[in-house]
C-alpha cells in the first residue's frame, strides 16, 4: 500500500509541542480522515495535515475494515492491536456529511444508521467517505496545520 495524506481535526488550538506520541497516549487510536471530515471535527479548531506511511505496514493487505461506532473505540483498538494490526478503515457515518443530508436522515433512528451495512448507508448518504484509525503512531508524521479556508 502506498503512503497517503490524511487529516486530523483538533478541537481548539494545537498545543505547541503536540505529537501523536505513543500508543498509550491514544487508547482509541489516531483517527484520520478527509479534509472535510477533519474540518467538521475541528470546528474552529486546528486541522493537521498528516502523512500516513502505509508502505511501512507489516500487516496483510487489504487494510481491515471495521464498523463506525458511536461510543468508545478503545476495545476495538485494543483487540485489533493485539492481533498485530496497525491501521484500520471504516465508513465514517458522522463527520464530512453535509448538514442537509444529516437533516434528511433524521427519519432514520441512530441505531439503524449505525447498524445498517456500509453498502446500504452509502445509498442513504452517498457523500460518506472512509476514515482511518492508526494503531501504530510510528506510521504517522504531522506535515503541518492545514491552511484555513478563505
Amino acid at each position: 500500500m502506498e503512503d497517503f495524506i490524511a487529516y486530523h481535526g483538533l478541537q481548539g488550538r494545537r498545543p505547541k509541542d503536540f505529537s501523536f506520541g505513543c500508543r498509550k497516549s491514544h487508547p482509541e487510536g489516531i483517527h484520520l480522515g478527509t479534509l472535510p471530515q477533519a474540518r467538521m471535527r475541528a470546528g474552529s479548531g486546528t486541522v493537521l495535515k498528516v502523512l500516513v506511511r502505509a508502505s511501512a505496514l507489516s500487516q496483510h493487505r487489504p487494510v481491515p475494515r471495521v464498523k463506525d461506532r458511536d461510543d468508545s473505540w478503545r476495545n476495538v483498538v485494543k483487540r485489533r492491536a493485539a492481533l498485530g494490526q496497525q491501521l484500520l478503515t471504516y465508513l465514517n457515518r458522522h463527520e464530512g456529511i453535509p448538514g442537509e443530508r444529516v437533516m434528511a436522515m433524521t427519519a432514520l433512528s441512530k441505531y439503524k444508521i449505525l447498524t445498517m451495512p456500509d453498502r446500504q448507508f452509502r445509498k442513504v448518504a452517498p457523500e460518506a467517505e472512509d476514515s482511518w484509525i492508526v494503531l501504530d503512531p510510528d506510521l504517522v508524521r504531522i506535515i503541518g496545520p492545514e491552511r484555513k479556508r478563505r
